[in-house]
């Protein structure tokens, strides 16, 4: 954040403070003080993790026809997806009104047919999907960014249930945070015990204090 930057919303929710800003580059958004977020047409959009997150997708994947995204945000992974990916379509999970709201105010720049968005828990998603989507084995691409989600998704039981909705050679990709996870030996061992579930798991060290964590099945 610099000192040019103008902060034009600030809102509490179930998730915590947001916090819109407008800087010399584009806009963005925190929530807790915490980055999670840019406007498409910010000009800083290929230093994010979200950028290098696609590449390599780009380099693993010549199509994505089904994406799963767990967290909004401000849509940017989406877009980028969108973007590089022309033929895919992607469901996004998001439980927070007042996140969906910002978004659509200050963030929105077009309506995207191709993007469904499912106003749920997470949790509750998983658990229940199969009474209400027929999801199982159907996506080529899942993403699950702690960033936007929070800690308390942080847990094997949830990020187990990850596999049943991809299909056969899909991706999952892990977020996670270096600064809160990575001094946590726990969450090490956690990404240890992913290979249980995947053949091949491959770590990037991104931007911004970022890993993320590619899984699949070769």
């Amino acid at each position: 954040m610099s000192l040019k930057d103008r902060r034009i919303y600030s809102v509490n929710s179930l998730k915590g403070f947001y916090h819109v800003y407008d800087s010399l580059r584009g806009r963005y958004l925190t929530l807790n003080s915490r980055f999670i977020g840019l406007h498409p047409h910010h000009r800083n959009l290929r230093r994010t993790y979200f950028y290098d997150l696609i590449s390599k997708l780009k380099q693993d994947k010549d199509h994505i026809n089904q994406a799963l995204v767990f967290g909004l945000g401000t849509n940017t992974l989406q877009n980028l997806i969108f973007k590089n990916f022309p033929e895919a379509k992607i469901t996004t999970i998001e439980n927070d009104p007042t996140l969906i709201d910002i978004y659509n105010y200050f963030f929105e720049i077009d309506k995207n047919t191709k993007q469904k968005l499912i106003v749920s828990d997470a949790f509750q998603f998983v658990k229940n999907y199969e009474q209400i989507y027929d999801f199982h084995n159907y996506f080529d691409l899942v993403v699950v960014d702690f960033n936007l989600l929070g800690s308390d998704f942080y847990s094997e039981v949830f990020l187990k249930e990850i596999k049943n909705f991809l299909k056969p050679h899909g991706t999952f990709v892990l977020v996670l945070n270096r600064g809160s996870h990575l001094q946590n030996t726990e969450t090490m061992k956690f990404v240890e015990r992913l290979s249980v579930y995947y053949n091949k798991i491959n770590l990037l060290y991104s931007k911004s204090s970022i890993l993320e964590v590619f899984c699949k099945d070769n």
